[in-house]
């Protein structure tokens, strides 16, 4: 593509991805941070007990790596004449890496809770079972979810393989190109197996 080619607006449109892209990979942490401790924490100061502290810290960084690919996301959007004769989808490589934060969070919250918990049961000062099964208790969570996310990334593939198949198929109805019918011939099937009708 020559970039002397380019309207007025096609130029407004890169500076504009840019501009977004760069602004949320620079300022975007900085402002995070901003909400999430001047803010939202003057909200939760008036709760009695720390927990929603520890949601906090655990939504907080997986924030900003959501807020950077949907500001990628954006630019790409806006900037698709560029990519006009490349013909490649992006929608799995976002769905894959929503799913990623998605369970990054749920990572983040299961340790940050445990923790939080285990730091309850310490200010008591008893010694309960359930502070001495507690480091076994998050252990098995935090296995059981590496388990469910090693079969979600696993599935993955398939799902998106069965969703391009169904997308082309639907195509395919749509277009009037519908698979030929199997009509059953029973003296053909005589013929080539050998056997009577």
């Amino acid at each position: 593509m020559n970039f002397a080619d380019l309207t007025l607006e096609q130029w407004i449109d890169i500076g504009l991805a840019l501009v977004v892209l760069l602004g949320t990979a620079i300022l975007g942490r900085w402002i995070i941070k901003l909400l999430f401790s001047r803010v939202i924490r003057r909200l939760t100061g008036f709760t009695k007990n720390t927990l929603d502290d520890a949601v906090l810290d655990a939504i907080a960084p997986p924030l900003y790596w959501l807020a950077l690919i949907y500001a990628f996301q954006f630019a790409l959007d806006r900037i698709d004449f560029l990519f006009g004769q490349l013909r490649f989808d992006l929608d799995q490589v976002y769905f894959v890496l929503y799913l990623l934060i998605g369970f990054v969070v749920v990572w983040r919250l299961v340790g940050n809770i445990a923790d939080w918990y285990g730091e309850q049961l310490a200010k008591t000062g008893e010694v309960e079972l359930g502070e001495q099964l507690l480091p076994f208790f998050r252990r098995i969570i935090l296995i059981i979810l590496a388990i469910i996310g090693a079969l979600a990334l696993a599935s993955i593939p398939l799902a998106l393989g069965w969703r391009r198949t169904a997308d082309e198929a639907s195509m395919a109805r749509a277009m009037g190109l519908n698979p030929p019918k199997r009509v059953f011939d029973p003296e053909k099937f005589a013929r080539q197996t050998g056997s009577p009708r």
